[in-house]
């Protein structure tokens, strides 16, 4: 089965190998990694087939009519790459970015009053994400 990966947390910020991943497809957002705004990238393995969602001209091998945004197309790749050596260049460059709040609000609030989401390991994190929640706000009411 194919899968599809959405990937724009990830790229721009931590070394993203779409070979390694084996994943069918990848999407990441310019955005996310200082690039225009309305403009991504979607990456399709060789051999995978992907239908159309919109009809009308013939553009990009079929997918989608219309004309391509050049210019948001050129500002991807120029932020792709800026962003690309910055953090491959310096891994370590991002990776302090959340400490503070995956620290802090723990040690204002007190101990068990909020719980940090997702692996404990923080090699396996993003290192500008995080994800805090209450007990409180997470308790089944009956």
């Amino acid at each position: 089965m194919p899968v599809h990966t959405d990937a724009v947390q990830a790229v721009g910020r931590v070394a993203v190998d779409f070979h390694e991943l084996g994943v069918a497809t990848l999407a990441a957002s310019a955005h996310k990694f200082h690039g225009p705004v309305g403009v991504g990238l979607l990456l399709v393995r060789k051999g995978v087939r992907l239908g159309s969602r919109l009809f009308g001209g013939g553009q990009q091998q079929g997918r989608r009519p219309g004309t391509v945004a050049v210019p948001l197309a050129v500002g991807l790749a120029g932020a792709l790459e800026r962003w690309a050596g910055r953090v491959l260049g310096a891994p370590g460059a991002v990776a302090g970015l959340a400490q503070p709040a995956r620290v802090g609000p723990g040690r204002r609030a007190g101990a068990g009053s909020v719980v940090r989401n997702g692996p404990r390991d923080d090699a396996l994190r993003l290192p500008q994400t995080v994800s805090l929640a209450s007990p409180a706000s997470t308790a089944t009411r009956s």
